[in-house]
């Protein structure tokens, strides 16, 4: 999973014109790979060049986010014996904002990952809706915008600090077409594995018995 995490920046293509994304074939487009290759049976991709690559850019950001969630429920499925007194929130830091404190032994103590993230203060909450409220704006903002040419899912500040601001260029610009046509296809390979693998822990953690020799908290 963490292989294509960092993938490191999305499938992107070189900018162009709006007008020629009519062209924009998806039996051609990166992630059509072994074993299904081109694989569509409800037809998604019969659609026009903007809305198909709003598609591609929302499976990006949706896989990213699943194996960054997949990494967290493996993470939380084990004790945090070592860092019980560790806190997580304090409440003496804002207290207008939280009256919670909070401990990593608290979150070992609710079980599963998905009890452990009910002890979340509010305002680790809002938090978390902030930052993803940053990193979507921030890319909305880019110039040229994906659908009117622009890179899809290239946030390079954010996914790619290092290479950013001390090299002065993305890691990626300096991989060879071929290295980085591959690495792209494993993100594509690694997100959508991460969806599905993010719904059976989701199921596994919610619903008894949903998720066949799966058994407690692991």
């Amino acid at each position: 999973l963490a292989a294509g995490a960092r993938a490191l920046v999305a499938p992107v293509a070189p900018a162009r014109p709006a007008t020629q994304l009519a062209a924009f074939e998806a039996s051609q487009m990166e992630g059509a790979q072994a074993p299904f290759g081109f694989w569509d049976p409800f037809g998604f991709a019969k659609t026009s060049p903007e809305a198909l690559t709003w598609y591609r850019a929302a499976e990006l950001k949706h896989g990213r986010v699943a194996m960054v969630a997949c990494m967290g429920f493996i993470a939380q499925s084990y004790p945090l014996t070592n860092m019980a007194s560790v806190p997580l929130a304090k409440a003496s830091l804002y207290p207008k904002l939280s009256t919670v404190d909070v401990t990593f032994g608290d979150l070992a103590a609710a079980g599963n990952p998905v009890e452990q993230f009910k002890l979340i203060p509010t305002l680790g909450l809002w938090q978390f809706a902030f930052v993803a409220g940053m990193i979507e704006t921030y890319g909305e903002f880019q110039k040229p915008h994906y659908l009117r040419g622009g890179a899809i899912g290239r946030n390079t500040l954010i996914w790619d600090p290092v290479g950013q601001l001390i090299r002065g260029e993305p890691i990626t610009d300096t991989l060879s077409d071929e290295v980085r046509a591959k690495k792209r296809n494993m993100e594509l390979a690694n997100g959508r594995l991460a969806m599905i693998g993010a719904m059976g822990f989701s199921a596994h953690y919610m619903i008894d018995g949903s998720v066949p020799f799966v058994f407690g908290n692991y």
